[in-house]
């Protein structure tokens, strides 16, 4: 599986989830750095808050739900971006 750059697709304004199990806002605009390095991090990051439920993904998660829809010959397309949209329907 390619990698792709995670960070093309994370909104300015992310919560990823620390060592102490706590989502905290990080902001590219005020903190570039802080937001790269979390960005680059193999750790959950919510996208979105919705009246106190959140979205967002880890990139191990979707490796392995993708690796297991491609076993068997199946293929899947991922959608989303790591915006709460998870795997979409076959694409052949």
């Amino acid at each position: 599986m390619d990698a792709v750059p995670r960070h093309l697709f994370l909104p300015d304004l992310i919560w990823p989830l620390d060592v102490s199990g706590v989502y905290h806002p990080v902001d590219r605009r005020d903190d570039p750095s802080g937001w790269r390095a979390w960005a680059d991090a193999d750790t959950p990051i919510v996208t979105q808050w919705d009246d106190g439920a959140h979205t967002g993904s880890t990139p191990d998660g979707d490796v392995l739900r993708l690796s297991a829809l491609a076993r068997g010959g199946r293929r899947r397309r991922r959608s989303g971006a790591a915006r709460g949209q998870q795997i979409r329907g076959p694409c052949v």
